[in-house]
């Protein structure tokens, strides 16, 4: 149980830096 709720928690992380590092992909690609 314990390392099903760390393995989520994981994953959560895991899915956040990859909308942050897409969302700084975003900002790099805009003009100026």
């Amino acid at each position: 149980m314990c390392k099903g709720r760390k393995d989520h928690s994981k994953s959560a992380i895991l899915h956040y830096a990859l909308w942050f590092s897409d969302s700084i992909r975003s900002l790099q690609l805009q003009p100026g």
